[in-house]
């Protein structure tokens, strides 16, 4: 009995971790998109507004 239960622990344990993994990946693919589309952005010197320091939105 005491040996299944630890069976059981582990098994369970186990896909614990795999969830969290696919949780993980997914979180991970979906910065690197958003890496991805920020390099994209510098690339082609588009400047978010937020970035500029002078210009028409002056300086704060």
């Amino acid at each position: 009995m005491h040996m299944y239960t630890i069976y059981h622990f582990l098994k369970t344990l186990e896909q614990l971790s795999d969830n969290l993994f696919l949780v993980v990946e997914a979180s991970y693919a979906k910065w690197s998109l958003f890496l991805m589309s920020y390099n994209f952005y510098f690339q082609f010197d588009v400047q978010p507004p937020e970035l500029h320091t002078s210009g028409k939105f002056g300086n704060r």
